[in-house]
């Protein structure tokens, strides 16, 4: 499988995942159950970065599929979700799960590094925070 995971904090609040190179759906679709028994083990809410720098071939198959179990397996702990370099046809599925209105979706955002991506979320959680809804 070329999709790992690790922590990317000490506190395991956010969870890196990176694709390189070559990877399929089913590849995507372990990833997802690995995610969900990660996230599902934490008493509180755990953010993803979704590393797409290190890939430029996309699988082919049914992505929606692929799209639909990542919807049914996100554990309600589940916090924003940040894209690092998706590529254009990552995003289109982006939009379409979006539109259809699938949870994973809701809290998805794009950014051009790693570390752009933890800062992202951190300035979230502070508005989240600023605005009362943590």
């Amino acid at each position: 499988m070329s999709i790992t995971t690790k922590w990317y904090d000490a506190n395991e609040t956010i969870l890196l995942e990176t694709f390189e190179g070559k990877w399929s759906l089913n590849d995507y679709i372990a990833l997802v159950d690995e995610a969900a028994n990660l996230l599902g083990q934490k008493n509180h809410i755990v953010h993803l970065i979704c590393d797409f720098t290190g890939t430029k071939t996309m699988p082919t198959g049914n992505t929606l599929v692929a799209m639909r179990h990542a919807d049914k397996k996100a554990p309600k702990n589940q916090g924003h979700t940040v894209f690092v370099n998706p590529g254009a046809f990552i995003n289109v599925i982006l939009n379409i799960a979006k539109n259809s209105g699938m949870k994973v979706a809701e809290n998805v955002h794009v950014s051009k590094s790693v570390d752009e991506a933890s800062k992202l979320i951190q300035s979230l959680l502070a508005l989240e925070v600023a605005h009362g809804n943590l």
